[in-house]
């Protein structure tokens, strides 16, 4: 891990975690907003196929909007091939969390996030869905340490199928892709569609 102080053991239990849920080469690096006043690690791991992304540190926020409940996850990013500047969109995910409060969860989309590195994106926004690439359970949910974390995972969007989710809910916007067969971890798909 390349980091400025040891992580705790939390931290690499989750890195062990995606380690034997990828095939890829892998790092782990940090990152730092533009004061330098926040950070997360980042998990890459590259192989043939495309790479995998993960927000590593994110569970030290509980993201519950109940009070006394507790909710802990760590986001990922999954695309096929190469995509320009993966991570810093990974990176500004965790610090609006960090630093903003945002709350992500199934169905949420946060707007912008590829926009502020890629700004002629067909897919400038983010929604979180539910882990779907493995056939077990070993995303759905994880002991890491002494929390119980619910992977998301961030995929890029378009402003029609944001338009559809704030129209007519998240489920729709997955039945559209299953008729239509859209591959959503393609980053330069199209994603002009009709809800």
């Amino acid at each position: 891990m390349t980091n400025d102080v040891a992580p705790p053991s939390r931290y690499k239990a989750w890195v062990s975690h995606l380690q034997d849920s990828t095939a890829g080469q892998w790092s782990v690096t940090n990152y730092h907003d533009d004061t330098k006043g926040h950070s997360i690690l980042i998990f890459n791991s590259t192989d043939t196929e495309g790479t995998l992304l993960s927000t590593v540190g994110l569970m030290d926020v509980n993201i519950s909007a109940i009070a006394d409940k507790e909710l802990r996850t760590e986001i990922l990013l999954d695309h096929r091939g190469r995509a320009q500047h993966d991570a810093n969109v990974l990176a500004t995910i965790a610090f609006y969390v960090l630093k903003n409060k945002w709350r992500p969860s199934p169905g949420v989309v946060f707007e912008e996030m590829v926009t502020f590195y890629l700004p002629e994106t067909t897919l400038p926004h983010v929604l979180f869905i539910p882990p779907y690439q493995w056939t077990d359970s070993r995303m759905t949910k994880a002991t890491v340490g002494e929390f119980l974390i619910h992977p998301l995972l961030a995929v890029p969007i378009s402003e029609s199928e944001r338009r559809i989710v704030s129209s007519y809910g998240y489920e729709r916007l997955q039945t559209v892709w299953e008729d239509s067969q859209t591959d959503v971890l393609d980053w330069n798909r199209d994603g002009r569609i009709e809800a």
